[in-house]
């Protein structure tokens, strides 16, 4: 959640005017991730997140919005979009789609435990019996084509031994057919950073943007991709052991997913690595911005084409 819009007080002010939500009190941008702008927003009347879309297509904002708006619905801790006086809950603002939603209690944590491990499963599994009658529909669009335009993009600039692990993979996961797998519409980015911790309870899930619908075992292989490693990233059995059996406790794997679990913990580490690389061959100009590691997810990789963990 970088800065690439700055907002003065003013603005800010004028914008708020539009809301119920009482007088600015204060704000901040918030550093952490990397797609668009947001800002803690403190109002007389509480907490709320705004979000400027710096690179989403506008005419895809309503599905995400739409989105959060079921999810919170259906007592989940999620955030809802706010609507303004006029009944909207998308709108302009310094030339770019916006959107307020609530603020919900808690904070991120860097080094979950066993127990918020388990938590995280099983708001997952949650997440994804709930949506199954969301009626909106996104296609993933980070899909094996978009695997290969996105390494066709860096090539150049990757050493030999990187292109040549990324080149097999790729090679691999263009291979291997997914079609039989349970789909739905997933949250598809529920990285630490995504999740909110009230003390010891699980307290929030933000940021649907990437959400679209896809096999269900992707998102559970990319919560575990990050949830679930060690500072170097080899996997934590006891953190790993919490988080798919509560998962499995509320939708339980078909056979089907068991016997896809390595290639999608593969497909899941190569898609975070290639957009890593992305991002730190063309960084986005930004008044605060946030580039993460790529040879985080590209050690994840080589782990799961090696020692990956089995499903059960």
């Amino acid at each position: 959640m970088s800065v690439y819009t700055v907002i003065s007080e003013a603005t800010m002010k004028q914008f708020l005017q539009g809301f119920d939500v009482g007088n600015l009190v204060s704000y901040r941008g918030i550093d952490e991730g990397i797609e668009n702008t947001n800002y803690f927003v403190d109002t007389e009347q509480g907490g709320y997140v705004l979000t400027l879309f710096e690179w989403l297509p506008p005419d895809k904002l309503p599905y995400f919005i739409n989105l959060m708006s079921y999810v919170a619905s259906t007592g989940l801790p999620c955030p809802y979009p706010v609507t303004d006086r006029q009944g909207l809950t998308l709108h302009r603002l310094m030339a770019k789609p916006a959107v307020l939603i609530t603020r919900l209690p808690g904070h991120t944590i860097k080094a979950p435990d066993v127990a918020q491990c388990e938590q995280v499963g099983d708001m997952l599994a949650r997440m994804h019996l709930v949506m199954e009658s969301f009626a909106d529909r996104c296609e993933n669009v980070r899909d094996i084509e978009w695997f290969k335009t996105q390494f066709l993009h860096i090539q150049e600039k990757l050493n030999k031994d990187d292109r040549a692990l990324l080149d097999d993979e790729i090679r691999h996961q263009n291979k291997y057919s997914v079609d039989a797998l349970p789909t739905g519409t997933i949250h598809a980015d529920l990285f630490k950073d995504n999740v909110l911790f009230d003390g010891t309870q699980l307290s929030g899930v933000i940021d649907f943007y990437y959400a679209c619908h896809a096999n269900l075992l992707y998102d559970v292989a990319v919560t575990v991709n990050d949830w679930c490693r060690t500072a170097n990233q080899h996997l934590s059995a006891p953190h790993y052991e919490a988080l798919v059996t509560a998962y499995h406790s509320r939708r339980p794997f078909a056979l089907s997913e068991k016997k896809a679990w390595q290639n999608t913990l593969r497909r899941a580490a190569l898609r975070f690595w290639l957009s890593r690389l992305r991002d730190q061959f063309f960084p986005k100009d930004g008044a605060i911005t946030h580039i993460k590691d790529p040879d985080v997810f590209k050690n994840i990789l080589q782990l799961c084409r090696t020692q990956p963990p089995e499903l059960y």
